[in-house]
């Protein structure tokens, strides 16, 4: 078994590049370096796109949504083959990407940051701040059998709840299926996750009248 985390990255690379991403030969070269086959190249294509400061493009912000998506799909492949994905410099990376994917606020991107629910605020931050948009992606993780994923999905409901975001999910719709997401969090094994969702609902039914929810 090869012991050398360098080439085991590029091993496991080159199968999920072509699974996930396509050429586009209108982008930038750093662009294109985010197809390669080395976790390395694509770090340095990173920083050298976002150095710029100018994300607007819409082929740059596909192409960064995508990266998310690869990354996540490669970590979960080195999990999976008991690579050693333990490197402090590529988790920052990682972390990097999902922050600059979460600031497009770009709907394309919710299911590339609903994987990472159970990642920290950066994500739910991110997904909180989509309002009704993402209700549906919180509401599709929060029954997981993972109870990080629950409890993560949970604080991205009380985050859509709050003062800062509550005008996103005030429509009807939206505030049933946040009512239907909590009592399935109301019934997970988390007691954590079991304690934020009973703080959500007191929130929920002291902000909204029974009429606002059923329309």
């Amino acid at each position: 078994m090869c012991n050398d985390p360098k080439r085991r990255w590029n091993a496991v690379g080159r199968v999920i590049v072509s699974a996930l991403l396509l050429v586009n030969p209108a982008v930038s070269q750093s662009i294109q370096d985010f197809l390669s086959s080395d976790p390395f190249v694509r770090m340095q294509a990173f920083y050298a796109v976002t150095k710029t400061g100018t994300l607007t493009d819409d082929a740059t912000r596909i192409a960064l949504i995508n990266l998310l998506q690869l990354e996540t799909a490669y970590i979960g492949v080195l999990d999976q083959s008991g690579g050693n994905n333990e490197n402090d410099e590529y988790a920052t990376y990682y972390s990097n990407v999902a922050g600059v994917v979460g600031s497009l606020r770009d709907p394309r991107s919710l299911n590339a940051l609903g994987a990472l629910i159970d990642k920290g605020a950066i994500v739910t931050d991110a997904l909180a701040s989509f309002g009704a948009p993402a209700v549906d992606t919180v509401l599709n993780r929060i029954g997981s059998t993972d109870t990080s994923v629950t409890t993560g999905a949970v604080i991205v409901l009380e985050k859509m709840l709050s003062p800062a975001n509550i005008a996103g999910v005030s429509n009807p719709v939206s505030l049933n299926k946040i009512r239907v997401a909590l009592d399935i969090a109301s019934n997970s094994p988390s007691a954590i996750a079991r304690s934020i969702a009973s703080n959500v609902s007191s929130t929920l039914a002291s902000v909204f009248l029974p009429g606002d929810l059923n329309g």
